[in-house]
């Protein structure tokens, strides 16, 4: 199954588009957009499901949601980090884009491992912090 990319006519009289293949991973992702996708699909219907359980007070859920949040607040600083350094060389750009989606993550790892959350689940989950 071969993929095409179709340039806009009016494009093409510009000369945007013409002459310029794809970055390096984007044929790898055209290719395996279905599994790629259906893997995102998984995996947000289990943080959801972890949502729920962790609403229903599971202690493993708590656990799933912490290494969740540690996970994508690592991916996102490596974004941040390869958009400042090594992709388009804007540290500013990196660094505001490492802030704004990393922020969120940290407070929501200060909620999930506070006093509140521990008390509520109980003394085998609080953490000197």
């Amino acid at each position: 199954m071969g993929h095409t990319l179709v340039v806009d006519p009016a494009a093409q009289k510009t000369g945007i588009g013409v002459g310029h293949s794809l970055p390096p991973p984007m044929p790898f992702l055209f290719r395996h957009f279905s599994v790629l996708a259906l893997a995102q699909v998984l995996l947000a219907s289990f943080i959801m499901y972890s949502g729920l359980q962790f609403l229903r007070l599971r202690r493993w859920a708590l656990v799933s949601l912490e290494v969740i949040t540690w996970v994508a607040l690592a991916s996102v600083v490596a974004l941040g980090g390869l958009i400042a350094f090594a992709a388009a060389g804007d540290v500013i750009a990196g660094s505001v884009i490492a802030a704004a989606f990393g922020l969120p993550l940290c407070v929501l790892l200060h909620f999930l491992r506070g006093a509140a959350v521990s008390g509520v689940f109980g003394h085998g989950v609080r953490r000197d912090t």
